[in-house]
């Protein structure tokens, strides 16, 4: 198949994934199958953005009470993937796995996490990297449970100069790539924001469990043909103006592909003449 959309931002060639889940609310009493608490019901979307395009490429949908953590590990990676996810994916055991089939990850380590440091690295020529260390889990479970070295590097938001310590298996690249890659991470929600929002799947046709799927899928697909127009298309497009733009001139009389690469310009002769195999009406 051939590839129209554009590689991730970073320089090493490695796939990049994000995994994150959005809970969408609902209300109990028309949608009694997805008991979430005693008042209130819900579902998970579950899903592994590409950040290459920044397109979803595997999704599941639970339960709202299903953890994320039991969901993360039938989600499919191969070796040499860099999969990033925020600390509620924590699970000594699914690192390990991850470092015996040569799965990068990168996430935040737990506040409670009971380590020694093995090795410190010199971090004075990255501005906003405070620590960067090779550490080993001297808790009893974590350290049964996961015995690799891994690594550990603080850094320090800029715009909110808060720290956060980074845990990852990946022990060669610069701290700074790492800390980037942790926080391109943040695109993965917006993706759920644009779907809750623009693509309407806050509110539902159905009260069935099929009905509520086959939204949600059909959702899931319309975003991927934006993204398609969006990288086939000569315009500088975002996702957000395309689903802004595309219902207002879903009756308009110009070829797709013409809006597409020109969408302000004027129509041309030719487009003018087009009667898109409809029916002239004659009174």
């Amino acid at each position: 198949m051939f590839k129209v959309s554009p590689n991730h931002k970073f320089r090493f060639k490695n796939p990049l994934y994000s995994i994150d889940a959005t809970t969408i609310d609902l209300c109990l009493s028309l949608y009694d199958w997805a008991k979430f608490r005693k008042t209130k019901g819900g579902i998970k979307l579950h899903v592994k953005l590409d950040h290459s395009g920044y397109m979803p490429c595997f999704a599941v949908i639970t339960e709202a009470k299903k953890h994320e953590k039991n969901i993360a590990k039938k989600i499919p990676f191969k070796s040499r993937d860099v999969v990033v996810f925020d600390r509620g994916y924590n699970d000594y055991k699914t690192f390990a796995s991850y470092c015996e089939q040569r799965i990068y990850f990168i996430t935040r380590l737990k506040k409670n996490a009971d380590f020694k440091v093995v090795e410190k690295r010199n971090v004075s020529k990255h501005k906003n990297i405070l620590s960067d260390y090779i550490i080993e889990f001297d808790g009893f479970y974590s350290k049964k449970n996961c015995p690799v070295k891994l690594r550990v590097i603080r850094a320090i938001d800029t715009k909110t100069e808060k720290t956060i310590d980074i845990l990852t298996n990946q022990l060669d690249w610069s701290a700074k790539t790492v800390a980037s890659v942790y926080k391109d991470r943040w695109q993965i929600e917006i993706f759920f924001k644009n779907m809750k929002q623009k693509l309407k799947i806050k509110s539902f046709l159905g009260t069935s469990e099929n009905a509520l799927n086959s939204q949600i899928w059909v959702a899931l697909i319309s975003y991927l043909l934006l993204c398609y127009l969006k990288f086939v298309s000569r315009y500088s497009w975002t996702i957000y103006k395309l689903m802004m733009l595309l219902p207002l001139c879903i009756f308009s009389r110009r070829d797709l592909w013409i809006w597409l690469n020109n969408p302000f310009g004027k129509t041309t002769k030719n487009e003018d003449d087009i009667n898109y195999g409809q029916l002239v009406l004659n009174l």
